[in-house]
């Protein structure tokens, strides 16, 4: 089992960013359903009531540590897009495989992150988090394709991409598909999905 280790105090101000990097590596270690409150406020090196002044219920704190969860993804698929000259398959291939290293290093986080509405219901800063995020691959791919981002030939390759990347990413933290030990690895199966997707457009 994982040990984490408890804080040795807090300042006022950061209780609640500590808490919810407690629950996050608890539900890394235990899933989202067995983490105890209890424990992170344990590690945060708080009373058990302590949480509940910063957090309505258990469902606020889950989505506090999805939220910070997207946030990471957006910045890193930003990071990869900013890697590589705006609006070119190169960027468009690094946002996906950015993508998929998160999903890889976060794997609990990642399957919460995607869970929560059916979970907990809508929420409209979930939601607008999670289409920031989205967004990079959205302006990559109409620059890619010298179109506005709301056209549909855009939202179309935008969203099998994401579809193709995200199910990749799904099959890899559940171990059904290994990179190295198929066919192809992240990279060549995400390059090779870009350019079947982003094919010339019939004239």
């Amino acid at each position: 089992m994982n040990m984490i280790e408890p804080k040795a105090g807090y300042h006022h101000g950061d209780l609640r960013a500590q808490l919810v990097e407690a629950v996050r590596g608890l539900i890394e270690r235990d899933g989202p359903d067995d983490f105890s409150v209890a424990e992170a406020s344990r590690l945060a090196g708080v009373s058990s009531g302590a949480p509940y002044k910063h957090f309505k219920d258990r469902d606020a704190i889950l989505k506090a540590v999805a939220l910070g969860g997207l946030q990471r993804l957006g910045e890193r698929m930003a990071a990869a897009s900013d890697s590589r000259t705006y609006g070119t398959q190169e960027a468009i291939d690094a946002i996906g495989l950015a993508y998929v290293q998160f999903a890889l290093d976060e794997p609990a986080i990642f399957r919460m992150m995607f869970g929560m509405k059916r979970k907990c219901g809508p929420d409209e800063n979930l939601e607008a988090t999670g289409m920031s995020a989205y967004s990079v691959l959205i302006g990559n791919v109409a620059a890619y394709r010298g179109l506005g981002a709301d056209d549909p030939i855009v939202q179309r390759d935008s969203h099998i991409l994401w579809t193709i990347v995200h199910g990749h990413a799904t099959l890899r933290i559940d171990g059904m598909a290994k990179a190295g030990t198929e066919a192809t690895t992240d990279e060549e199966l995400i390059m090779d999905a870009g350019r079947r997707v982003l094919a010339p457009l019939s004239s």
